[in-house]
């Protein structure tokens, strides 16, 4: 009984939206003229224990011919129905002259549909890229180096940083941040994926229990990998 009553009050939550929505809808299902007010209380203490955040951290060594040369952190966070990824990487490499890259990129979905992406770049501490994608009504106004244009393909529900997190096993497609577009995803072998770039590079995922385990990068100018560490 208490499980039942705590999963429909999970499903009505997530109907909502918003706290004050849900305590509307969950008055009504409930008929509140024949609950006792202490009942109400101790179910919405129990359902509050479910939405206690649930967080995942992932850490990777990036390798270049058998060196270390970097590292990524990877950070989902979910709470209601907003789910947050963070990744932050710093890669320190010789390209006939040394450079440094640091990354930052962020996503955030609600109900499952990206309302906000954004990935910034530097190069030797100077802004390589700044781009953000927003939802705006049924459209997602995409911000790059300064001009705004519209991408009209609502709704976006998986793009590249979620391949981190979430095996894309029924997944045929997912939003390319970088370039503002939706790439393939195409299954290569038993939980192993790839994805091509529009600029001809691509990446090979590798799975074990949803999670990324390894990332190939292949690039025209070099190769890559980022080894999860946890």
């Amino acid at each position: 009984m208490l499980l039942a009553l705590t999963l429909l009050m999970i499903r009505e939550y997530r109907i909502a939206g918003n706290l004050k929505e849900f305590l509307k809808r969950i008055s009504q299902r409930l008929r509140l003229h024949i609950v006792r007010k202490a009942g109400i209380l101790i179910l919405v203490f129990l359902f509050s224990l479910t939405l206690k955040a649930q967080e995942l951290k992932l850490n990777y060594q990036v390798i270049r011919n058998g060196d270390v040369i970097g590292k990524m952190y990877f950070q989902q966070l979910i709470q209601g129905c907003s789910t947050h990824l963070r990744v932050q990487s710093e890669v320190k490499a010789r390209f006939i002259l040394l450079l440094t890259i640091w990354a930052k990129e962020e996503t955030i979905y609600r109900n499952g549909i990206l309302i906000f992406s954004s990935i910034f770049r530097k190069l030797n501490g100077k802004e390589k890229t700044n781009r953000e994608t927003k939802l705006e009504g049924n459209s997602y106004l995409v911000t790059k180096e300064g001009s705004a244009v519209l991408f009209n393909s609502y709704p976006i529900r998986f793009n590249l940083l979620s391949l981190y997190c979430t095996e894309p096993r029924l997944v045929s497609k997912a939003y390319a941040d970088n370039f503002s577009e939706f790439v393939p995803v195409v299954k290569t072998g038993t939980h192993e994926y790839k994805v091509t770039l529009p600029d001809g590079s691509y990446n090979y995922y590798f799975y074990q229990d949803s999670i990324c385990t390894r990332v190939e990068v292949h690039h025209s100018l070099y190769s890559l990998q980022f080894i999860l560490v946890r």
